[in-house]
């Protein structure tokens, strides 16, 4: 059988088994989408302000390492960790970014999959 023919075969057996609340069930799953779209949008915001942070203190821990030649470790320790803080900051930033702008664009086929994934 078509995977096509089978899929329409359950929605209409899901959409017959809810009634009238398939509509109100299509419209709550297109709002969660717009909502996951914001918060991953929200925490590219605070991904970013953290990116900002951590590059700051790799450049202050980087100059500090200059002027004093690297003879506190403390120095290097600063600037390594502002580096792992801005790898992590910008993982976050664009992995999230992507997800909120096509949650954003298009949150009918992410509403779509979610009702698909019920008949995995």
């Amino acid at each position: 059988m078509d995977i096509k023919q089978e899929i329409f075969k359950r929605l209409d057996v899901l959409a017959d088994k809810l009634g009238v609340a398939a509509g109100h069930l299509w419209a709550v799953l297109v709002r969660q989408a717009l909502a996951t779209a914001v918060a991953d949008l929200v925490i590219v915001f605070l991904s970013a302000i953290g990116l900002v942070i951590a590059i700051k203190v790799f450049l202050y821990g980087w100059k500090m390492g200059m002027e004093d030649d690297w003879d506190d470790g403390s120095n290097f320790f600063l600037s390594l960790c502002g580096g792992i803080g801005t790898v992590l900051a910008l993982m976050g930033v664009f992995s999230y970014l992507y997800e909120g702008i096509m949650y954003l664009v298009n949150p009918e086929y992410f509403a779509l999959q979610q009702i698909l994934n019920l008949f995995k």
